[in-house]
This record gives structure tokens, sequence and C-alpha cells, in this order.
């Protein structure tokens, strides 16, 4: 099947993804695996470390004593992952690594197993900014301090030698590598959209922002699904939001600021509608929230409420989500 995507410059703002052909409205424009991901620290203890599943009761590494799994299964799956991330992680005890960090790693381990390397994508995220150069000193600073806890974190298991080899020029400095894997690095949701991990597509890192994106992200697993939210022409440029929408204009503009280093000028921004009250529909978090309030009415026994209500939540879920997403 032909690609329904491809890569463009984009008139100011670089490199970006625009439809390969016509894209209507809930349809699957693209699904990509993560090159690297790891669950977020904050849920460590409720989130398998391979599946990205929530569970009640989760079997932990013996050795790191972070990791852990549904069970054996998804243990010895992960284990071609986990070898070096695990001794790196017992090594570094007490402390323990921030996403980024842990991140970082897991993009040099997967280069450096054989049978894991999918180096095509890294020379994707070679093209990307670090945005070094118009980062202010205090952020500089903190991003510096990830890079020294990322070649501490790395020291006994990873020589210079091997970062060298598997990672591309731009890439082999640590503070060059965390600058990159926190500007295109995305959040990794479950399907009522809470956070549980973060993962690097490189691929699909290309796509540019605005506020009133014709595209959702939806993510079954580490799996990620570009969906479109309205028709889309041929050669249209695809687009995301990086932020939350519900913000007020000035709030958005300095947010995209301070964390993606441009000035949003899209046509929402650029608009005199400075409030923004409602999410454009199909949006999935409308949807979600819909389906929370049937799932009230139906607790409450408001039967009637509840089906008119998951009818509308099912409508525009099948749309962002898809009709075969769990």
């Amino acid at each position: 099947m032909a690609p329904k995507l491809e890569r463009f410059v984009s008139l100011g703002k670089g490199d970006g993804l625009r439809a390969a052909a016509r894209i209507q409205r809930g349809e699957l424009v693209h699904s990509a695996e993560p090159l690297a991901c790891c669950v977020s620290n904050k849920l460590s203890r409720h989130v398998c470390h391979h599946c990205f599943s929530r569970q009640e009761t989760l079997l932990r590494c013996s050795q790191c004593k972070m990791a852990r799994y549904c069970n054996t299964t998804c243990q010895k799956q992960a284990w071609i992952g986990h070898k070096r991330e695990c001794k790196c992680l017992k090594n570094l005890l007490p402390r323990i690594p921030t996403d980024s960090v842990r991140l970082a790693a897991r993009i040099i381990f997967g280069l450096l197993n054989p049978s894991q390397s999918r180096s095509e994508e890294l020379f994707t995220l070679e093209d990307h900014e670090s945005h070094l150069s118009s980062m202010s000193e205090q952020k500089k600073q903190g991003l510096s301090q990830l890079a020294s806890m990322l070649e501490l974190y790395l020291q006994q298991e990873v020589t210079d030698l091997e970062v060298t080899s598997a990672l591309p020029p731009s890439c082999q400095e640590p503070l060059s590598l965390i600058a990159k894997v926190t500007c295109n690095c995305f959040t990794i949701s479950d399907g009522e959209l809470q956070e549980i991990g973060v993962g690097l597509y490189p691929s699909l890192s290309l796509l540019n922002h605005d506020c009133r994106p014709n595209c959702v992200m939806v993510f079954v697993g580490t799996k990620l699904h570009l969906r479109a939210v309205r028709d889309i022409n041929p050669e249209e440029e695809l687009t995301i939001s990086y932020i939350e929408t519900l913000s007020l204009t000035e709030d958005r503009m300095r947010q995209l600021e301070d964390q993606y280093h441009f000035t949003c000028h899209c046509q929402l921004c650029d608009s005199q509608e400075k409030r923004e009250q409602y999410y454009p529909d199909p949006h999935p978090v409308h949807g979600v929230q819909l389906m929370r309030v049937g799932k009230l009415q139906h607790y409450l026994e408001h039967i009637e409420d509840a089906l008119d209500t998951f009818k509308q939540a099912f409508k525009m879920i099948k749309l962002t989500h898809g009709v075969d997403h769990p």
C-alpha cells in the first residue's frame, strides 16, 4: 500500500510531513513503533515495562528493582532491551535517572544490539534540531546536568567508542543527544489519554504544530497511530498540537516558545480569537470525557441518559481512536 504521507520543506517551519493522497476524516494516516521508549518513573510500579499495560500486580526485576512486568512472557521478551539498562540502573542505585536520560540510554542500547538496531531511523533524528543555540543559559544548564547524568549512567556499560560507532555525528555529544530527545519525544498515553511513558518516533517527530491540527495521535501499547480529524487534501501539511489547545493564546505561544523554541503563527494564534472554550470535534479528549460522563450516568442508573452519552462518545472515538482500538 502506498504511503499516505511524505516528507517536504514547510515554508517558514523547515522539514514537515504532508499528505501524499487525499485522506478522509477518521482515517488512519500512519502507524509507528518507537525507536526507543520507557515507562514514566512516576508510574513504574503500575505499568508493565514491556507492553505498557496497567496492572494491579506486576513482577519486579530482581536485579535493578525498578522494571516491572505483567508476567514472565513480558519479562523474557523485554530482556533483550533491558539487559544493559538493568546493569546501569543497578549501578546507579539508590538514584533513579530521569525519563529523558533513560530514553536517551535506551536509544544507544538498541543501536548497539544488532537484532534490535533500526539505525536508518536515527539518521532521521540526525536532521532534527537540538535548538541549543536558541536556548536560554538556564535551560542549557539544566540539559547539561541531564547530559552529565547520562554519562554517569552509562559509564560502566557503554564505552565512548561504542557511542561514536552507534550514533550519527550530531548525536554523539551527550548534551546534543539529550536536547534532541527532549525536543522530539512524544508522551505515550493509554486509551483514556493518561500519561504512561515517553517514546521517540523519529519519522513522526517531523510533524509540525498547529493549534487547530488536522491530525491527532493515539496509542495502543507503545504503537503510535496518527489519525486525521478532518478531510485532508493531497500535499496539504499534516499537523498535530504539541500542547493543550484550550489555553489562552498568549499562554500557548509562551509555552511553545519556552519548550519548542518557535513562535506560532497558525491561523488561530494570528486571529482575534484569544480564548478557547471547547475542543474542536472530533477531539480524543472530548470523546473520552463523554465516555466518563456516560459511565457516571450508568452508575447512577440514569440508563437512557447514559446510552445517549455513550452514543455521542462512540461517534467521536471511532474517528479519533478507530473502531479497532481496545
